[in-house]
């Protein structure tokens, strides 16, 4: 009793290794004697390697060149070389010219010689097809090769041209045997599997010729030995995989195969798939935006070394005379400073210090420093703006020039002054009034000492940088005023390089924050990734005086005996390849449970609504309803 078996062959006519397999693939199985007990009938299915390829077509060359060897000259020449030796061994002429064109009208007629005249035509049909193509450098699927291959087959001229004329004709079937394809699993061509009486054999690529012939005879000794032929010839599918060196490291292979047939592709699962992608994506992305913005850190350690100077940066506009004030300094250990003579002052008019949009109050709540108009609250900078501020200019803006026909009415008070790095105290008073040997008497009714701090702050001095009092504005009617602020003053580091900082600091015990010359003395004073300074808080307290009470600007500031230290790290990208396969690995094990429970849930009320009445016996009972007689019979039963 001969046994026919099926050797499916899925191809496109446009893909030279099929056409090398196809070959080879015949030479095997004309070395098959005429006796075997097994008849083999080639069956096509169609696939499409490029599916949006247009029907017109493009140059094949210079598509192969650009699309497939990233239009490098010396990789296309090696295809071409090795495809024409490859060529040669097969009788195949190979030619590289031509077009690269859709082949779905091509697919749509072999399915129809398939159907129609049965598989010997049909090979004549897609050999010339094949032949036409690589050899005489033609459109795949033009009228004129699909009528030429219709005439290499015997087909009657006049059906041949209502079926290739009629592009409607089969061209649903092929469609779906196309899908059906890709419903299987197949991304590539050549697929071969052979039919057999027990299990199948799939040889995948293109093979040599004993290989096409090992599988004809396995299948050929299963039928020859019975249903146990197989295993008795103790063979698998891997004895056909190709011999190489990686065959000795797949033998370690633990992870389970599936052969496509045996899937199943369902809508449910579709869309669990499509949840699972989006969530992985998103917690992914998650994890790679937290990773790129590092982890900020803040550290307390009481400060090491020992700080003598205390470097004080002040800029503010006071709505009284230059003549008519004076500056002083004073800290715990006695030493008093007549700032006047270190900083700078000009005359300036008050009204050409009040369009400035970053201004704000410190009023005694939110909603009082609310109600100055474009007022805003004071928010720590991120580090890196701290590391741009290191670079930028280090000068003071230009006092803005009088306007034609003002008078001067206020004093700009700036620059930087040297002091102890000790408790201490600034203050700008009236003339005549604190210090009285500093000159005579003022009389009252000049007195107002509203004010704009543009810039207050302790160590290197860093403009560009905002400090609780940067940008403030104090305003009053009273002539006698008292503006007092309370500053505790926090030596602070910032730095994307900790691990370096510490090493240093723990070596030579030296923190730069005081002021520019110990700046200028330490070993990372041009370490772009560290800035030196100091952050303070403030408390502010106003009210009028009476009349034997120095009215003023008193600012008094402690230091603090700690250093801050403000870093920004990154984890490895080792940790963060880890994290995200963890997230992803859960996100999949939670939504496989999750899609196995709907799916029984599914089928626990798919069992419910079952009709009241009917009967349900056994499975192997021939008046079972859920198994009909004829998918018994495709089911071997």
């Amino acid at each position: 009793m001969v046994y026919e078996s099926k050797i499916e062959f899925t191809l496109d006519t446009i893909c030279p290794w099929t056409y090398l397999a196809m070959k080879r693939l015949n030479r095997a199985l004309a070395s098959l004697s005429a006796e075997s007990p097994v008849q083999f009938t080639l069956v096509y299915k169609p696939f499409q390697l490029y599916p949006a390829a247009s029907k017109e077509g493009e140059d094949k060359y210079a598509w192969y060149k650009t699309s497939k060897y990233g239009d490098s000259a010396q990789k296309m020449e090696m295809y071409t070389t090795l495809m024409t030796a490859y060529g040669v061994t097969e009788g195949i002429k190979f030619k590289f010219g031509g077009t690269m064109a859709n082949t779905l009208q091509a697919h749509r007629c072999v399915q129809w010689v398939q159907a129609s005249k049965g598989p010997k035509v049909t090979a004549t049909f897609v050999a010339s097809l094949y032949r036409q193509y690589f050899e005489e450098e033609r459109h795949p699927s033009s009228t004129v090769t699909l009528l030429a291959a219709f005439k290499d087959a015997g087909i009657d001229d006049a059906e041949a041209k209502q079926v290739v004329e009629d592009e409607y004709e089969g061209l649903s079937e092929a469609k779906e045997l196309l899908q059906e394809q890709k419903g299987n699993g197949i991304d590539s061509v050549p697929y071969i599997v052979f039919e057999g009486r027990r299990r199948d054999v799939t040889l995948e690529g293109c093979r040599e010729v004993n290989e096409y012939v090992k599988a004809i005879e396995t299948i050929v000794k299963e039928c020859t030995n019975g249903m146990n032929g197989f295993s008795d010839a103790k063979l698998e599918n891997d004895d056909f995989a190709p011999s190489d060196p990686l065959k000795t490291i797949r033998a370690f292979d633990a992870f389970p195969k599936t052969k496509p047939s045996y899937t199943e592709q369902t809508n449910s699962g579709g869309v669990w798939t499509i949840i699972l992608v989006l969530a992985s994506l998103w917690l992914a992305n998650t994890e790679l935006s937290r990773w790129w913005k590092g982890n900020t850190t803040h550290s307390f350690s009481v400060e090491q070394g020992v700080g003598h100077d205390l470097q004080i940066n002040l800029d503010v506009v006071v709505r009284m005379k230059c003549e008519d004030l004076h500056v002083n300094v004073q800290d715990a250990s006695g030493d008093r400073i007549l700032a006047g003579s270190t900083l700078h002052k000009d005359p300036t008019a008050w009204i050409q210090w009040g369009n400035n949009r970053r201004m704000h109050t410190l009023g005694a709540t939110r909603e009082e420093r609310l109600e100055v108009k474009s007022a805003g609250e004071y928010r720590e900078e991120d580090v890196h703006d701290y590391l741009g501020a290191a670079t930028k200019s280090k000068k003071w803006p230009r006092t803005p020039k009088l306007p034609r026909n003002i008078d001067s009415d206020s004093c700009r008070i700036y620059g930087s002054m040297e002091g102890n790095k000790v408790q201490g105290d600034f203050h700008i008073t009236a003339r005549g009034h604190g210090y009285m040997e500093l000159g005579q008497h003022l009389d009252h009714n000049t007195f107002n000492f509203s004010h704009h701090i543009n810039e207050l702050s302790f160590g290197p001095f860093y403009p560009s940088l905002t400090n609780p009092l940067d940008n403030t504005i104090a305003t009053t009617d009273s002539h006698f005023q008292k503006f007092q602020y309370y500053l505790s003053i926090v030596p602070t580091v910032y730095t994307t390089n900790p691990k370096a900082l510490k090493k240093y600091t723990d070596k030579y015990h030296s923190s730069p924050s005081s002021g520019e010359d110990e700046l200028r003395a330490h070993r990372m004073r041009g370490a772009k990734n560290t800035v030196f300074t100091n952050q303070y808080a403030v408390t502010e307290q106003s009210h009028p005086v009476p009349e034997n009470a120095v009215p003023g600007v008193f600012v008094k500031f402690d230091i603090e005996p700690i250093l801050l230290t403000i870093a920004e790290e990154w984890s490895s990208l080792l940790s963060l390849l880890v994290r995200v396969i963890n997230v992803i690995s859960g996100v999949l094990v939670a939504g496989g449970w999750l899609y196995a429970m709907s799916e029984w849930a599914k089928e626990m009320r798919s069992r419910g609504q079952r009709a009241p009445g009917a009967q349900y016996e056994g499975i192997l009972s021939p008046t079972t309803p859920s198994v009909s007689d004829e998918k018994r019979k495709q089911l071997g039963f």
